[in-house]
């Protein structure tokens, strides 16, 4: 049997080496094979014992390589659970497929760019975020990968940066990230919702120093997002604090711009001599709309985005999701929320992922790291 398929397991438990031979037994059982990948998060609470469970995972499931990272909380088959003691495994078994595995230490980061060009096929990459660096880290991979789409996150744990990692195999130790590459075989589309709506006007930035944007549309940058805020009513404005965000245009050759046409970045102080400064660097003469970020406009981004790729592709065998640990329960105030507008747009398929402390994904021909945000990817037979 040479199709491609993928199981799912989730053990909610400190770890329990009967329990978790158990699942991956079972779950081996169910692929119909030995899989290429097993997709791994453990809690904090595992570290101690990762060695051991990698070992479990794969003599008994068959596997030549385990892929993972801890998890502040586990995403699963229309569900998610935060903090939590357990473990998911996603098993993916491709037989078409070219596989490359990759690892940086943290003492490689600043130089692990200069390995080569990797820049065929889809990758999926774990970033601790303790080690990797964040936007250095992006920037870096970006140059080696050729901008190749990436999806991924960045690790959380329970217990702060001693209860955080990510792991290839059982060596975590020191390790910044780890990633696979797909090529051949299978496809891997995905889907980047920041669940923002633009408010005010798009206006062209007129004047910005490094991260400051200190005009716009040749006006005082702070003057023009109070007037965005102004705009809001009055339920809205209550809400508005930390859910301010400014949108930067993917591409300026639009009449119109709307939601999903910005890269999304946060805003990390507003002065109305000095300007607005951003979590990114803007340029002179780009297109600038600030944004709100609410539960509501979340939840109808990502059922866009997944209806979409519905309708362009069909339905996955498989998928991974990443999702900021500030939404879930924090944002939406029900949990599972990601996961169950998945399993209600895309069918009820195997998939694994984490409530991480940043995802990764491409918005336009670039990879970039976001915040609050649900980035997943999907797996097709070619």
């Amino acid at each position: 049997m040479r199709e491609n398929r993928a199981a799912f397991r989730f053990l909610s438990s400190v770890f329990d080496e009967e329990s978790l031979r158990e699942v991956v037994e079972s779950a081996r059982c169910e692929l119909g094979g030995d899989p290429s990948v097993i997709f791994v998060q453990v809690s904090s609470d595992w570290l101690p014992r990762l060695p051991d469970a990698v070992e479990i995972i794969r003599v008994f499931g068959h596997a030549r390589h385990v892929i993972g990272s801890t998890a502040e909380g586990f995403v699963g088959v229309g569900m998610d659970s935060e903090r939590v003691s357990g473990c998911s495994l996603l098993f993916v078994r491709l037989p078409e497929t070219r596989t490359e595995f990759l690892k940086v230490k943290a003492d490689e980061v600043e130089h692990f760019g200069e390995r080569g060009k990797r820049g065929e096929g889809v990758w999926l990459a774990f970033c601790n975020p303790y080690l990797a660096h964040g936007e250095r880290w992006m920037q870096r991979w970006n140059r080696m990968v050729e901008h190749a789409p990436t999806y991924g996150g960045l690790a959380s744990g329970m217990s702060g940066p001693e209860g955080t990692a990510v792991f290839l195999d059982d060596d975590w130790q020191q390790q910044a990230a780890v990633a696979v590459r797909f090529s051949g075989g299978v496809r891997v589309s995905g889907v980047i919702s920041q669940g923002c709506r633009p408010i005010g006007l798009p206006y062209t930035v007129t004047g910005v120093r490094h991260n400051v944007v200190t005009s716009i549309g040749s006006r005082q940058a702070f003057k023009v997002l109070e007037e965005a805020f102004q705009d809001l009513n009055s339920t809205e404005k209550l809400a508005a604090p930390g859910n301010l965000f400014a949108g930067l245009a993917l591409s300026e050759y639009r009449e119109e711009f709307g939601r999903g046409d910005f890269l999304v970045r946060n805003i990390l102080g507003a002065d109305p001599e000095k300007g607005v400064a951003l979590g990114a660097f803007p340029r002179s003469g780009q297109t600038l709309q600030f944004q709100v970020r609410d539960k509501e406009t979340a939840d109808a981004d990502l059922r866009r985005l997944c209806q979409r790729v519905l309708r362009e592709r069909g339905r996955p065998f498989a998928g991974m999701l990443f999702s900021c640990v500030g939404r879930g329960a924090r944002m939406f105030g029900v949990p599972n929320h990601d996961a169950r507008v998945i399993e209600e747009t895309l069918g009820r398929i195997p998939m694994g992922g984490f409530l991480g402390n940043g995802e990764i994904g491409p918005v336009g021909s670039h990879n970039y790291l976001h915040g609050y945000t649900a980035s997943a990817a999907f797996f097709y037979s070619s």
